[in-house]
């Protein structure tokens, strides 16, 4: 097994997390809520994943083991099939729709069967690239990455408008979807980290991540947007100069697509791969290729914000249970079993249909109302455990 430092964990986040979809989130934060608002939320968005990160990336590089692995080993062989299931599916959506932004902007060039077409060619392509391994996945990323800083600055030097100052504020709605656009890669840090080569590597990729990339990504998407006035950031781009520009600005949205969709597709491929043990690594990423290409033929124009929250739904139980876990290795707290971890899930999708019905337990957020009654289970487990333990 080869393992990698922080340098090379870092290129391989920051490839996954250097997609549109990240620039598209601070651009539409801004033209929801204004620029400074949008960068508090931002900021505090990526402070609360990074606290979470550090504690599931610092596990899953002492553990050495997959986000699956870890489920399998301290939740139980049944949960394993709930946490394979929600990372599949957050994956493949991830992929649809990284996939069909990078191919919006040749819409106003091509037929809508040429687009499909390119849909079918890119997703292909991703998919054959991604049989090579986290090893290719993390080459490609340590070139990439440049690319993509030089690409942001530039494209942050190319607008230019003031920016009107106001109060900033924190609401909710954009500091939730902050942390909704992360928290799958999050979640599976642990897939990409056991190839740590050190704790102190993970640690350090974390917080160059989080403290870092992530927010400044953001806050670019924020103020190309806000600044060009378009309502789209690929529009905000490709406008922000000439005729060479502009082509390299389509180059650079199928790279930043690429190196995301490498990630998406090999963490999904981890988990079906638990999913159908007889499934042979090859044949998953193909799968799962075809469906994810598929999925995105599917999608309509201006289904991002509606897909997002949906993402992060099931993501949700799991992030809670797997951090938890790691919580375990650092202060007392009772183990869990798989009757309590099932509970947790189920208490998750319960809230989700009540939501979908128009009806809400502790606030008219989705995730917050999921967020909060997965807590209040895994307290309540903890404290009838404590109990029990005072009792005997």
């Amino acid at each position: 097994m080869i393992m990698h430092t922080w340098k090379t964990l870092t290129a391989i986040q920051i490839g996954g997390a250097l997609c549109l979809p990240v620039l598209m989130v601070g651009q539409q934060l801004a033209a929801e809520v204004g620029f400074l608002e949008a960068v508090c939320a931002i900021i505090v968005g990526n402070i609360l994943l990074a606290i979470i990160a550090l504690l599931i990336g610092t596990f899953g590089a002492r553990q050495k083991m997959s986000t699956i692995e870890c489920a399998e080993r301290f939740l139980g062989t049944q949960m394993t099939y709930a946490v394979a299931i929600a990372v599949v599916v957050s994956s493949l959506g991830w992929f649809a729709l990284q996939l069909d932004v990078m191919v919006e902007p040749c819409s106003h060039y091509f037929s809508s069967f040429e687009m499909q077409v390119a849909r079918v060619l890119l997703g292909a392509a991703i998919t054959l690239a991604t049989i090579h391994g986290v090893a290719a996945i993390g080459k490609l990323a340590d070139y990439a990455v440049p690319i993509f800083g030089i690409t942001l600055i530039c494209a942050v030097w190319n607008v230019h408008a003031p920016i009107a100052y106001s109060t900033p504020t924190l609401a909710i709605n954009p500091l939730l979807t902050v942390v909704a656009l992360a928290l799958a890669a999050i979640v599976d840090l642990p897939t990409f980290f056991r190839f740590a080569r050190s704790e102190r590597d993970a640690q350090i990729s974390v917080l160059l991540l989080c403290c870092i990339a992530l927010p400044a990504i953001e806050i670019a998407g924020a103020y190309i947007g806000i600044a060009s006035g378009k309502l789209a950031i690929t529009d905000a781009l490709i406008g922000s100069g000439g005729t060479v520009w502009q082509t390299w600005i389509v180059l650079f949205l199928i790279l930043a697509g690429w190196t995301t969709n490498n990630a998406n597709i090999y963490t999904a491929s981890v988990s079906l791969r638990h999913l159908v043990p007889a499934l042979g690594e090859k044949w998953a990423l193909m799968l799962l290729g075809l469906l994810g290409t598929a999925l995105s033929c599917c999608m309509r124009p201006g289904a991002f914000s509606a897909v997002i929250e949906v993402l992060a739904l099931p993501i949700v139980p799991i992030g809670f249970l797997v951090a938890y876990t790691a919580l375990r290795e650092w202060i007392y707290l009772p183990e869990l079993d798989e009757r309590r971890s099932a509970l947790v899930v189920g208490a998750v999708v319960v809230v989700g249909l009540l939501h979908l019905a128009g009806g809400s337990l502790i606030a008219h957020h989705l995730l917050i109302d999921t967020a909060g009654v997965a807590f209040l289970v895994l307290l309540t487990s903890a404290l009838q455990h404590y109990c029990f333990s005072v009792v005997v």
